[in-house]
């Protein structure tokens, strides 16, 4: 059982650049959430001359309810005065919200294993979700899954009794389905809200109904080995992986005469493909002294198989922030792109240079600028352990991947940025002039000569387009670090409350070596609430995480 609360105010100053518009702005809400969930579980065990065997059988409930009280209003009357009291009465609106939804599952598991050598396992879960549910058409709220795996410890061969370097050996492969429902309630029958236009009462809300939309399920096949050598002073782990996604939930934008603005559907076909590596390291092992390293590998590449409704492109409008840069999906590509705008190119690639201007011709359209998706990443952790000192850090390592720097090309395009200083220097663009022969095999080659000082479309979206700011990032980062002191037995006798104590201090992001231009590249311009990658990679109006020290104890 889970109940908790939380209360957010967002105000903004009737002078500053937003809220000059309205004269002030503030908005206010309370959201109060309760959570129930149950499980039973039961387990028989029975053991049939060298197998063994498990039954694990369950049911699980959960039970969720959050109401939103919220209001807003405009119009202040005192500027620095933060209160709903304080706007004009006119400007208030109030909402209450709530979601209700319940999630039950039935699950049964069967595992045997012969003489610890060869294990094998079975699960199966039939799930029911409230959100599949409707009060219009009859609707089977319950999807199945199921998973199998098989693992086998080939050092218990008496073959490798007398490899003494060699302590433990396991190789395991798995296949399994999940599904899934939708992650928002009341998505398919209609929804209405109160309307303020003449004759009130109530109308649709921007979202509409699907009777026809079912769970998404995902396949999942993984093979891998775990290997302990030199008396577990060594040992990597080793996985490859194999997903792919059918039939996902997309809140895709409606045509406007539908009436609606959003609705949900399933479509797509996902593929994500991959390797993790785990690697443990006990470099030193001294009475007093040790020193553990763990470090963790992984590469994963996302593609789009199908794309939904068979639509040639698909983009996440929450991520059309600024400018014209998105997250877009194309079939055949990756799932982590970028779109924008780019300057338009002959056959052969060039540049097309407006003969009027010297100034290059935007591709007016959106295609591929960028992938989000780094060649790698590690992660390198090293623990130090000296008596009652312990001191571990974090260490992150990435390469690859682009990020988009939104800050850039907005300083850019106000004439703030650095790469601006040289406006003062006449410059001739390198391309082919769109003159007719620009697809000839003697196209025209530009010699017109500008000069950016006189020219205020210089700094426009033609010559700085999108794509020219996205930037191929790599990095190592200090993640965290912390010096942590155990107490001394001594120090706690004559008492039978705390058992040990220790005292520690941590510091998290304290440095960063980047090739990155801007001040973070890990950024996203979107939150939590706009699910997957989202805006990740998008920098735009993003600060870089701060550097964080604190300090406490443990009993």
């Amino acid at each position: 059982m889970d109940f908790y609360s939380q209360r957010g105010t967002l105000a903004v100053n009737p002078q500053s650049r937003f809220g000059f518009a309205t004269n002030g702005f503030v908005s206010i809400y309370e959201q109060n959430t309760r959570n129930l969930n149950n499980v039973f579980r039961a387990t028989a065990t029975k053991k049939t001359g060298a197998f063994s065997h498990s039954l694990t059988a369950g049911f699980a409930l959960d039970d969720n309810e959050t109401r939103v009280e919220s209001q807003k209003g405009e119009r202040f009357y005192e500027a620095n005065f933060i209160g709903i009291n304080n706007t004009d009465p006119l400007s208030r609106d109030a909402k209450t919200q709530e979601f209700d939804d319940r999630k039950a599952r039935a699950f049964v598991n069967y595992a045997v294993n012969y003489e610890n050598l060869v294990y094998f396992s079975l699960a199966g879960s039939r799930e029911g979700t409230s959100r599949l549910l409707s009060k219009r058409v009859d609707k089977d709220p319950y999807y199945n899954f199921g998973a199998a795996s098989l693992s086998f410890v080939f050092t218990d061969l008496k073959v490798f009794d007398n490899v003494s370097w060699l302590k433990y050996g396991k190789l395991r492969a798995s296949y399994g389905t999940t599904g899934k429902g939708p992650i928002s309630s009341y998505i398919i029958d209609p929804t209405f809200v109160s309307q303020i236009t003449t004759g009130g009462g109530y109308a649709y809300g921007v979202t509409g109904n699907n009777f026809d939309l079912k769970p998404e399920y995902t396949k999942n096949f993984e093979f891998g080995g775990e290997l302990k050598l030199f008396d577990n002073r060594l040992s990597i782990d080793v996985t490859r992986y194999s997903l792919r996604s059918r039939d996902q939930i997309i809140p895709a934008r409606s045509s406007y005469p539908t009436g609606f603005i959003i609705k949900y559907i399933n479509g797509g076909l996902v593929e994500n493909k991959g390797i993790e590596a785990v690697v443990n390291i006990t470099a030193i092992k001294k009475k007093e002294f040790t020193w553990d390293i763990t470090a963790n590998f992984d590469r994963n590449r996302g593609k789009i198989l199908e794309m939904p409704l068979g639509l040639p492109t698909f983009y996440d409008s929450d991520t059309w922030i600024f400018g014209n840069l998105r997250s877009q999906f194309y079939q055949g590509a990756s799932s982590s792109n970028l779109a924008g705008y780019s300057v338009a190119r002959n056959n052969n690639g060039d540049v097309l240079i407006n003969p009027q201007t010297g100034l290059p011709i935007s591709s007016g359209d959106f295609g591929i600028a960028g992938d989000r998706q780094p060649d790698f990443r590690v992660g390198l952790v090293n623990s130090f352990t000296y008596k009652n000192f312990t001191f571990n850090f974090n260490l992150d390592f990435r390469k690859g991947g682009d990020v988009w720097n939104g800050n850039e090309y907005f300083l850019y395009l106000t004439g703030l940025s650095k790469k601006s200083e040289n406006r003062e220097t006449p410059v001739t663009i390198t391309g082919v002039l769109s003159d007719g022969l620009q697809n000839t095999t003697n196209p025209t080659r530009s010699t017109i000569t500008v000069y950016p000082y006189y020219r205020s479309d210089f700094y426009g979206t033609t010559v700085a387009t999108e794509a020219d700011f996205i930037e191929s990032v790599n990095w190592m980062r200090l993640r965290d670090a912390t010096l942590t002191y155990r107490l001394p037995a001594s120090w706690l006798k004559g008492q039978r409350v705390i058992k040990g104590a220790s005292v520690f201090v941590t510091g998290t992001d304290l440095f960063l070596i980047t090739n990155y231009t801007g001040a973070d590249p890990t950024v996203n311009v979107n939150n939590a609430s706009n699910r997957g990658l989202g805006g990740a990679g998008i920098d735009y109006g993003s600060l870089s995480n701060p550097r964080g020290v604190n300090f406490g104890c443990k009993v």
